[in-house]
C-alpha cells in the first residue's frame, strides 16, 4: 500500500471510527489507522465486533469492505 493510504474500522450504522479498545470517534483524524486491511479484519474478529466495515482511503478513492463473520460448521 502507498504511504498516503489509510485503513480504518468503521461501524456501518453509526459511521463512527474505531479508536482503540471499545472506543469510538466521529473524527477520522483520531481513529486508529491499521497497517493493512488484514490487520483491521483481525482486530474486528478479536474484539467480536459486528456491523463493521473496513475503510481503505487512498488519495483518489475510498473502498469500503463489510466485515463478515466466518461461517461455523
Amino acid at each position: 500500500m502507498y504511504m498516503d493510504t489509510k485503513v480504518y474500522l468503521r461501524h456501518a450504522r453509526t459511521r463512527s471510527y474505531y479508536s482503540g479498545w471499545r472506543c469510538w470517534t466521529d473524527d477520522v483524524q483520531r481513529a486508529e489507522s491499521f497497517e493493512s486491511p488484514e490487520h483491521a479484519f483481525r482486530r474486528a474478529r478479536e474484539e467480536q465486533m459486528s456491523l463493521m466495515e473496513v475503510v481503505i482511503r487512498e488519495p483518489e478513492k475510498e473502498t469500503v469492505i463489510p466485515v463478515v463473520k466466518p461461517v461455523s460448521f
